[in-house]
């Protein structure tokens, strides 16, 4: 049995009950959430590890960097999945840059102090030169009671300074306190948790003679459950139809691209000729608009039944607005993946609904 025994080329859909008979409820799952298109597409090689399904030297490498990474952290502990955890917990933390690669390498044992050198051979005196009495292991340098004691306020990180200082004979020049540091710290932080300004895009009517529809999807990425939606509106802004429809997608770009298929489809029944379909999924409208574009191994097919279908109109475009200006199907989608979305919304909107279109 081979792939194409698993679909129903006349629904274009699974057939369910033999999925069913041959998969677990994962597997099953998973495959259902998998689009079928309408056209024919020949079977392709894919490299999953890239969003286009084509292999690069880059991915290759990221790929075997990270099992390398974690084959290292099983080897260093018997509870892989903790170290995992620690790392984690650390990237996360609302600190200054500098100070997660210090707790990382800390946590790792790989601070350049004067024991780690000499057990690399890099220098033969493992004796702290602050002391002069013990040797310098990350426990000393950072637990050492007499070292806390002696200066009594927090050090700072700037090691390459602090060797040189110590290279110079001033033992206690590398171990100022670390207002500075904090300083440096708020800053930083201060300017990357500014709230950016942004402008609030508003829906603009198309011009006489045209039809506008705009695409929008509420996607869950943990179950799965997705709400597409499609508003339709004339050069007045008036509401002159729609659809929405809830359904399982593997992906947001998945999603999407339904969205976009279902206007189409819609377009063509109702039998216009001038439309602009909008979308605020900027790849989407950039692969649609431009065939240089490299595309979505899990969207191709997809994109290609939005392309067939475009030869029914005579006038057509694929732009992207920002979701500002998308708020109407936004709406629709995020009731519809809810399951609360009233049937009959294209006609009889409700008083949200329509505070949005107007």
């Amino acid at each position: 049995m081979i792939v194409k025994d698993l679909i129903d080329f006349e629904r274009r859909c699974w057939k369910e009950n033999v999925v069913r008979a041959l998969f677990n409820q994962n597997e099953v799952r998973a495959i259902k959430k998998i689009p079928i298109g309408s056209e024919q597409v020949p079977d392709r090689i894919t490299w999953h590890f890239t969003r286009d399904g084509n292999y690069s030297v880059k991915s290759g490498y990221k790929l075997l960097a990270s099992e390398t990474i974690q084959e290292e952290d099983n080897a260093q502990s018997s509870n892989g999945m903790q170290y995992c955890r620690t790392w984690r917990k650390i990237w996360k933390l609302n600190v200054a840059t500098k100070l997660q690669n210090f707790l990382w390498r800390a946590c790792r044992n790989i601070i350049p102090t004067k024991e780690n050198l000499v057990k690399r051979h890099c220098s033969y005196d493992p004796v702290c030169v602050r002391c002069n009495e013990d040797v310098e292991s990350l426990e000393h340098i950072l637990f050492s009671a007499r070292l806390l004691k002696r200066h009594g306020e927090p050090l700072t990180l700037a090691i390459p300074q602090e060797e040189k200082d110590l290279k110079r004979g001033r033992p206690d020049r590398g171990l100022e306190p670390g207002g500075s540091e904090f300083m440096e710290f708020e800053e930083g932080t201060t300017s990357t948790n500014r709230p950016q300004r942004t402008n609030q895009q508003a829906w603009r009517p198309p011009q006489r003679g045209f039809i506008k529809l705009n695409c929008d999807v509420a996607f869950d990425s943990s179950s799965g459950d997705t709400g597409i939606a499609v508003v339709c509106r004339d050069h007045n802004g008036e509401l002159v139809d729609g659809a929405s429809f809830f359904t399982q997608a593997n992906s947001v770009d998945v999603a999407e691209a339904l969205a976009v298929r279902l206007a189409t489809r819609l377009a063509c029944r109702r039998g216009w000729r001038n439309v602009i379909f909008e979308s605020d999924n900027k790849d989407l409208v950039g692969r649609l608009c431009s065939t240089s574009k490299k595309d979505r191994w899990y969207t191709r097919t997809i994109e290609l039944d939005i392309a067939s279908l475009t030869c029914f109109f005579d006038s057509f475009s694929f732009s992207f607005v920002h979701r500002s200006a998308n708020r109407a199907a936004d709406w629709v989608a995020k009731n519809t993946r809810k399951r609360c979305c009233p049937v009959d919304w294209m006609y009889s909107p409700p008083a949200d609904l329509v505070g949005f279109l107007n």
